[in-house]
């Protein structure tokens, strides 16, 4: 089976992306969406091969954008304790302990945080920052309901 298939239909019910896209419509008009939706169980020599096919298609006008959900459905508090495990492997670039995270626990689909760490280390892109970093729980003083963790990271050269 190939590694890259197109699915419009799938892309359709893909969350991840159809609530981005209307922001970047608006924000940036003129702008070419490539979508890609990447699966939990993708490998880790998937993960290379898109890598190295997506690596020539970047430039100064490129904005690499990864739609990941991180520890969710667990209250707030336990969350928050998954996330500092996640947040500790991002800055160490352990990619083979991320792929090894559970994928409700700790995030959604640990190979697409892979992929954009992996790919903004090979655009030249190391200067990593986290912007911000929230759960649905804290936001909305309810340290009990299932909840959704965010982080938001920028990475420059």
């Amino acid at each position: 089976a190939p590694d890259i298939t197109r699915n419009d239909e799938a892309l359709n019910l893909e969350h991840g992306i159809g609530n981005l896209t209307a922001y970047i419509q608006y924000y940036l008009p003129d702008t070419t969406i490539v979508p890609i939706a990447v699966m939990p169980t993708t490998t880790q020599q998937q993960i290379d091969n898109l890598i190295t096919k997506l690596t020539p298609l970047i430039d100064k006008n490129t904005i690499f954008l990864a739609s990941i959900d991180f520890s969710h459905y667990l209250p707030a508090e336990i969350a928050a304790q998954k996330d500092e495990t996640t947040w500790k492997l991002i800055q160490e670039k352990n990619y083979n302990a991320i792929l090894q995270l559970n994928n409700n626990d700790y995030l959604d689909t640990p190979p697409s945080l892979v992929i954009m760490l992996k790919t903004m280390e090979m655009i030249g892109a190391k200067n990593m920052k986290q912007l911000y970093h929230d759960n649905s729980g804290f936001i909305m003083r309810d340290m009990t309901m299932p909840t959704t963790s965010y982080f938001m990271l920028s990475f420059t050269k």
